[in-house]
């Protein structure tokens, strides 16, 4: 593939392109889908649980040092050369973030599977629990100041009237009326943010 995929990509463009040897397919889910048995075939593990969190942070899901993430996506044989197409188990939910991941360590050949796994399986394609072999790639992380932010950076956004900070967990975990999923975290939002429900 020589073109840039867009940014959301549907089931039938996924298969139309499932032969080429320059598109790797990245299975990015969390939480009860992570390591399900069946997955779209060829498809690759995207941990963002796993090595693709930083392990010196304490905090889930932080974006690793690039240098780790360069090491792992080289390990899942992505090349500088490859199209990535990001999905997860849940529909649309965890493969946007790794999508942003790419982006923010400067690969734009990527894109998301609209509706993900159970999309692709609506659609009458094949399914298996069969993993593949893969060699290493050549993937060149290239940082991207500016496309993730640090917590002063946020503060900061939070006292400029001019700028909006959005949450997009649920209304209730929101208002803190929903416990956390992770029992250290504390319940409510950001003063001043506002609520956008991924859903």
């Amino acid at each position: 593939m020589t073109a840039l995929p867009p940014p959301l990509v549907d089931p039938s463009w996924l298969a139309d392109g499932l032969a080429d040897p320059d598109l790797v397919v990245l299975d990015a889910s969390l939480g009860a889908h992570r390591h399900a048995a069946l997955r779209i075939p060829g498809a690759r593990p995207f941990d963002i649980d796993g090595p693709l969190s930083d392990p010196a942070s304490e905090l889930p899901h932080t974006m690793p040092p690039a240098a780790d993430f360069q090491r792992e996506l080289r390990a899942l044989g992505v090349n500088d050369r490859s199209t990535l197409v990001l999905y997860d188990g849940a529909g649309t939910y965890s493969s946007p973030r790794a999508w942003w991941m790419l982006r923010a360590m400067g690969f734009d050949r990527a894109a998301v599977l609209n509706g993900g796994l159970p999309a692709w399986q609506a659609a009458g394609h094949p399914v298996t629990s069969e993993q593949l072999p893969y060699s290493p790639g050549d993937f060149t992380a290239r940082p991207r100041p500016g496309l993730l932010i640090d917590r002063d950076a946020v503060a900061a956004a939070l006292a400029d009237p001019g700028t909006t900070v959005l949450d997009a967990r649920s209304r209730e975990r929101f208002t803190g009326d929903a416990p956390e999923p992770r029992p250290h975290l504390r319940r409510g939002h950001l003063p001043g943010s506002a609520n956008l429900p991924f859903t």
